[in-house]
Formats: structure tokens, C-alpha cells, sequence
């Protein structure tokens, strides 16, 4: 069986970080990683991979991400 990015849990879809940042508006994978990091966005991991759900993507889309600032990390 082949394997895709998107996965299917239940009637949640579950994208990966390099989908994710597509769908948020092809923003950085940088980015994408300082936010999780910080717990800005929720993920779920299936082994050591973090994907990111339909629903939390939904939000953000309605919410935004906040300001990484100049923060150090």
C-alpha cells in the first residue's frame, strides 16, 4: 500500500508540515517548525512525524498565527 502526505484518521484529515505550509499560504517550513515549537499550532504525531489536522488548519485559517517577533530560538 502506498502512502501519501495527506492521511485519513477517522473523518479527520491529517496533513503534513510541507502540505500544511502550502495550504497556510506557502509560508516557510522554518516557520511552520518555530510555531510548533512554541505550541502555536497543535500537531499530532504518528511515529516521530508531527502532522497537522483539518480542523487546525481551519482554525488558523479563521485566526492567524501570531507574531514570531525577534524572539530568540
Amino acid at each position: 500500500m502506498s502512502k501519501t502526505a495527506t492521511e485519513q484518521s477517522g473523518d479527520q484529515h491529517l496533513y503534513s508540515k510541507e502540505e500544511a505550509a502550502k495550504r497556510l499560504g506557502h509560508i516557510s517550513m522554518a516557520t511552520i517548525d518555530k510555531h510548533i515549537r512554541r505550541g502555536n499550532l497543535k500537531v499530532t504525531k504518528i511515529g516521530r512525524r508531527p502532522f497537522l489536522s483539518h480542523s487546525e488548519l481551519n482554525r488558523i485559517s479563521r485566526e492567524g498565527l501570531p507574531s514570531l517577533g525577534n524572539g530568540d530560538e
